[in-house]
């Protein structure tokens, strides 16, 4: 693959700009997989050249810095931050690791806007109270993912921004202005419900956060905020992006929508069930499900006065009524619960340190309940019904069991039979085909939530199966599903793999099968398990993927050398036929040339036959030629024939016209096809009265008369001979 195609598979899987991911692949020599556990933040040994190379790019994370390494537990936690530097009419984009600390941004935010490092000032962050130094971690912080910050040189705010005369005001002073007022202002927003067209105008601070915005959306609507599916950029931010910075990147729009996500199970905002559902997704970690053996302590960081303390308290409450309302179903747990309320209501005094909230592990006694009855712990609806008739049914209970749970973030499973996506992946030609993706679900595992939240529906794994693979899915939970699923498998995967799959625990679960082939033979080329992590995922998605292009590379080309080569059977046998139809219209050709040429001579010799005949019949008529005699009055003709000779004949005064005819065709020229002309007058003796008298006639005692073929027979015969 060349440099160009890693840049897009790596902005495939991130999301990052090209820009931004042919720097990060040039820091790591293009290897695209050094480059992707790196974004992800995932311990990867590198030469020094490479970490110098990230430094120089300002990505920055645990991998990269040597002067305070980040345990390994943290590592994978590490979120890569975006923040838009403005300094006066310059800004300057930095990604940073929020494993780094202040000191690394100012250091960084000092070489791109060039400003001493001693002398680099951040205005009105970071945003929680308090003396933070330079070694503060930005993962302390509850940063967003994108940052808008205004920085200042310290030498010039004192004097800039207090003694700026108003007759040449400061471009960098209104800009903090701007900021600043941004923030303490309040913003008129306009928000249409789009289910039932009602409209809510609200004025809001710039400091309160988004998550704060669709919490006053959902007591003013009956829309929860789980359920809210809000539309254009609006939708894509982080619940803890201010106002202001949102309607900053909106360029003054204050007009949004939204409407309800019908697949979430949150009902309306005062039902108990969906505050207890709420309370499971937020303050139970989904791998709550055995007892823990450690106390379990959970950090509310205070605020201080920044504007978000409201925020915190309101987390504080929420926390305090969920530990009351887990507590409710559990007997002998409510000291437990009312211990825990205390905790958190003496916690949230304290101004200057982190509230925290602590269980001792037999405090933790109330999880136990929810293991029982077949882990209703997690659900209270299965995945796939117990014993699965219907298959198609079953696999569309699977995704909308699976969308409800987990959102619509995660991979798009076909809801056809097993048999039928294998012919969609392999079945078609080398340019359809793409591998297979089974995941296999099992409830009663302790990673299943945990995987799908963390890893499957991750953007880069679900956008990245989505692109490139079939996605297929089964639960494995009951047995008669498993028992199905595994005689699928041995039918079309054979038994070795059925037996791999069936020998594999069940904390190992969920499982990703991995299959590809062509045409009606298909093989597992791998099997992920649910210890896995992201990055392994990935390289493993992008293993398999890159194997099965390159198998299917190579089929390509000999299909295209295959169908070039059929083409050309294909024509050849075309031009065979186009040559044997021409040779066989030939040959009918020349039959009928030969049969039109024997019936022509046919005709010819019946024709000289028949003239023959008549001139052997004239000449019996014909008598003997009249001599001279006294008293004998005769009448010489000379016939010019049409050769140029003439013949003499004398004939009798009293002999008919018809004697001159009959002569003339006696001698050949019959008088179908000649006539006879006398010359002066003219005349077409032919055409006298045949019974007339020569010496009644026009006809002189000595005349000279001339043989000429009539019209059109002449012609007929240079015909016919041209023909043959």
């Amino acid at each position: 693959m060349d440099n160009e195609g890693k840049r897009d598979q790596l902005q495939a899987v991130t999301g990052l700009d090209p820009e931004t991911c042919t720097r990060l692949l040039e820091a790591h020599a293009f290897d695209l997989e050094r480059t992707i556990s790196n974004y992800y933040d995932q311990p990867v040994p590198q030469p020094s050249f490479i970490a110098n190379a990230m430094q120089q790019q300002h990505v920055f994370g645990p991998a990269a810095r040597q002067q305070d390494p980040t345990p390994a537990s943290a590592a994978t936690d590490t979120r890569m931050l975006q923040f838009s530097c403005s300094y006066g009419e310059l800004t300057k984009e930095i990604i940073l690791g929020d494993s780094s600390c202040i000191g690394d941004f100012k250091q960084i935010a000092s070489l791109e806007l060039s400003i001493p490092y001693e002398r680099v000032r951040f205005i009105n962050w970071p945003p929680m109270a308090g003396n933070k130094s330079d070694n503060t971690r930005l993962s302390t912080l509850s940063l967003p993912l994108i940052n808008q910050i205004v920085v200042a040189d310290s030498l010039l705010l004192p004097e800039d921004l207090t003694t700026t005369s108003a007759s040449t005001p400061n471009p960098f002073a209104m800009s903090v202005d701007a900021e600043i007022n941004d923030l303490s202002r309040s913003h008129p927003i306009e928000i249409r419900n789009m289910d039932d067209d009602s409209i809510y105008k609200l004025d809001c601070e710039g400091v309160k956060t988004f998550g704060e915005l669709k919490e006053d959306i959902a007591n003013l609507s009956t829309v929860p905020r789980l359920a809210q599916n809000w539309e254009g950029y609006i939708g894509t931010q982080d619940d803890n992006n201010t106002i202001s910075s949102i309607l900053g990147r909106q360029f003054g729009a204050n007009q949004f929508s939204f409407r309800r996500d019908h697949s979430h199970p949150a009902t309306l905002p005062g039902n108990s069930s969906a505050a207890a559902a709420d309370a499971s997704s937020t303050f139970m970690p989904p791998s709550f499900h055995q007892r823990p053996s450690f106390p379990i302590s959970i950090n509310f960081p205070t605020n201080g006065g920044s504007g978000r303390s409201s925020s915190a308290s309101r987390r504080s409450s929420q926390v305090e009524s969920r530990a009351t309302s887990m507590s409710s179903p559990v007997e002998n747990n409510g000291s437990s619960a009312a211990s825990a309320s205390s905790m958190v209501a003496a916690g949230s005094g304290a101004p200057d340190s982190d509230d925290e909230l602590t269980f001792d592990s037999d405090d933790c006694s109330y999880f136990d309940s929810y293991m029982d009855n077949d882990f209703s712990f997690r659900t209270n609806s299965r995945m796939m019904p117990e014993d699965a008739e219907d298959e198609k049914t079953a696999l569309e209970q699977f995704k909308a069991e699976f969308v409800k749970r987990y959102g619509n973030s995660g991979p798009n499973f076909r809801t056809v039979v097993l048999a039928d996506t294998i012919q969609e992946a392999f079945g078609g030609g080398a340019r359809s085909r793409k591998p297979l993706a089974i995941y296999l679900h099992n409830d009663k595992s302790i990673s299943a939530n945990v995987f799908c939240t963390q890893i499957l529906c991750k953007e880069a794994v679900a956008s990245y199966m989505n692109s490139n693979y079939i996605a297929w899915a089964w639960d494995m939970t009951s047995d008669a599903n498993k028992h199905r699923f595994m005689e699928s498998c041995k039918r079309h995967f054979g038994s070795a793999v059925a037996d791999s799959v069936r020998e594999i625990k069940v904390d190992n679960y969920p499982l990703i099968v991995l299959v590809q082939g062509k045409g009606r033979t298909c093989e597992v080329n791998g099997i992920m398990q649910g210890n896995v992590d992201l990055s392994e995922v990935m390289a493993t998605l992008m293993r398999v993927h890159e194997q099965t292009e390159h198998e299917r590379e190579q089929d390509i080309r000999e299909e295209r050398a295959r169908q070039d080569r059929d083409q050309i059977i294909m024509e050849q046998e075309e031009a065979y036929k186009r040559s044997l139809d021409i040779d066989r219209q030939k040959r009918i050709d020349k039959e009928q040339d030969e049969l039109r040429i024997e019936n022509r001579n046919r005709q010819k010799r019946d024709a000289q036959q028949i003239k023959n005949e008549e001139i052997a019949r004239l000449r019996s008529l014909v008598g003997p030629e009249p001599t001279a005699q006294p008293g004998v009055n005769l009448y010489v003709i000379r016939f010019r024939t049409p050769i140029g000779s003439n013949i003499n004949r004398a004939f009798l005064a009293s002999e008919p016209i018809q004697a001159l005819v009959d002569f003339a065709g006696a001698q050949g020229y019959l008088s179908s096809q000649y006539q006879i002309l006398k010359s002066f007058p003219k005349t077409n003796i032919s055409a006298l009265v045949m019974s007339q008298s020569l010496e009644g006639s026009v006809i002189n005692k000595r005349e000279a008369v001339t043989l000429e073929e009539i019209e059109g027979q002449n012609e007929e015969e240079e015909e016919y001979d041209d023909e043959e």
